[in-house]
């Protein structure tokens, strides 16, 4: 079997959403700090990956997952709860680091050290709508229904990729 970016993301997504399962009804915490790090490892190759071969898909899915990595490390060592706050937060965070990659990779665009720059903004004006509003208690449920939903989604997406890994080499 040869090992492209498709087949080892189709083996982790298919991964998670398996340990994910099993830490729902087992109670076996699969969030530790060494499955962290192996994600944050793979988001760093994965980048490797994509500056050889030039394709902004895969270094925006590696800088998603290296970002997602040093999140779930931070809940952990700090033991802090997973609250829609800090979902909706650590989203538009991404979103702007995101748009600082893009601009790093191609500065002669302006639009994305813009987007950076209106994404910052937004995420901190956010935060203090949201603490006056009750916006977040929407966006609890919201987020409650998806992560009900996500192990199944990981495992179609890494079976999917999997699967199909011999039509895109």
């Amino acid at each position: 079997m040869k090992f492209n970016f498709r087949t080892i993301t189709g083996i982790l997504l298919f991964t998670s959403g398996f340990l994910q399962i099993i830490d729902i009804y087992s109670g076996v915490d699969y969030y530790e700090q060494g499955f962290i790090l192996v994600l944050a490892l793979y988001g760093i190759s994965i980048n490797y990956f994509s500056l050889k071969t030039s394709n902004r898909r895969i270094m925006l899915f590696s800088v998603f997952v290296f970002l997602t990595s040093i999140l779930m490390l931070c809940l952990k060592l700090y033991n802090i709860s997973l609250s829609s706050e800090v979902i909706i937060f650590s989203s538009m965070f991404m979103t702007s680091a995101f748009m600082l990659i893009l601009y790093i990779d191609n500065p002669e665009e302006k639009i994305f050290l813009y987007g950076f720059i209106i994404g910052v903004i937004t995420t901190i004006g956010s935060f203090y709508i949201l603490q006056i509003t009750n916006v977040h208690k929407v966006a609890g449920k919201v987020i409650g229904y998806s992560m009900k939903i996500l192990p199944a989604v990981l495992i179609a997406g890494g079976l999917s990729l999997f699967l199909k890994r011999k039509q895109f080499d």
